[in-house]
Order: structure tokens, then sequence, then C-alpha cells
């Protein structure tokens, strides 16, 4: 029979350590508790979006109305990566209106949800639509939630409908580019002499 060695844990000295410059001063000062760094965002921010989505469409077509199901993604100034749902009423044609409707757009922080509403008189300075495949309204943010919660704003949002079929089918499915742009006030106007 072989002979056991018994071993016990023994507690070994190690040499004296200097800490860095900047974690001495921090360590001294609250030796009995950590610090911990938060960063947070601010809250209630008044937010205008920019930039492009790209994504694809299903509009259904009534006797009054055509509905556009919207699924879209892209990069968005201030928010950064977005994924994009929604819907928009457009009454008896792609151009014509008032359109309104809403859209969620989701980040990895928080969503938004914008209203499109439904207003007869358009604002000043509002772009015009170039074809009868573009949509071109207001949105306003109406709900925030994670980093934006509390957060509003306004501007300008276009729609462009890419690979439309017939106008008069009653199912369309296509590309939809979703352009975000500020609100440009009109110049004032100069009285003439």
């Amino acid at each position: 029979m072989r002979e056991r060695m018994k071993a016990r844990p023994q507690l070994e000295s190690l040499e004296s350590m200097t800490l860095l410059s900047g974690a001495a001063a921090t360590a001294l000062s609250r030796p009995d508790h950590a610090e911990v760094s938060v960063t947070t965002l601010a809250t209630d921010a008044t937010l205008t979006l920019s930039g492009t989505e790209h994504g694809a469409f299903l509009a259904v077509r009534s006797s009054s109305e055509k509905t556009y199901d919207i699924a879209a993604a892209g990069t968005l100034t201030p928010i950064g990566p977005t994924a994009t749902t929604g819907n928009l009423h457009v009454v008896s044609g792609v151009s014509s209106g008032p359109p309104n409707g809403t859209l969620k757009l989701m980040t990895k922080k928080g969503t938004l949800k914008l209203q499109i509403p439904e207003s007869v008189a358009l604002p000043a300075g509002l772009p015009t639509a170039t074809s009868t495949n573009e949509i071109v309204d207001t949105y306003v943010i109406t709900k925030g939630t994670g980093a934006y919660k509390g957060d509003t704003g306004s501007g300008v949002v276009e729609f462009t409908f890419n690979g439309v079929n017939s106008s008069a089918a009653r199912y369309q499915v296509g590309r939809v580019d979703i352009t975000f742009t500020t609100l440009i006030a009109p110049p004032p106007t100069t009285p003439t002499s």
C-alpha cells in the first residue's frame, strides 16, 4: 500500500503593489465603497428625425380609400438604426388626400410612435410631391418608450412607392422609401414698394 501524503492549504504572502495614479485617489477616498459611473440620457427631448428607410408595402384599395401597410428599416439621425412598421390611409389615390396614419420606430434604446395627422391645411414650407407615387406630409411624435420616454418632435415625412402596379388593382405590393426631414419655414415675404 502506498502512503498518502497529507497536504494542507497555506497562505502565501504577495509582494506589495502600487495602485495606478487614477485609481489610487479613488481607492483612498472611499475604500469601503465601489464607485460606479452611470450615464443617463436626457428625458423630454425634442427630436428632429432625418434620414431614409427602405422597405416594402402592401396596399389595399376600397371604394373610398387606399390603405398602405408598411415595413422598412434604415438609420435615422439622431436615433440610429431603426425598424419601422405602420400604416397610411389615403382617400381615393396615392397623391390625393389628405393622408393619415401611424408609424412605430423601434431601436435598441426604445420606440417612438409617430402620428401622420389628417389635416386639410398643408403647412407652409412643406415640399410638394414630385410624382403620383409620392406622398409628402408631416409627422408628430406622440409617444416614446425607453430612452425616448417623454420626447416630442415633428417634421416632414415623404413616402416614395416603387413598383406600383396598376392603380386600379385592388392589391398592390412594392418597395417604399420613407424619408424624414425638417420642415423648412418659407422665407419671409418682403413688401414691394
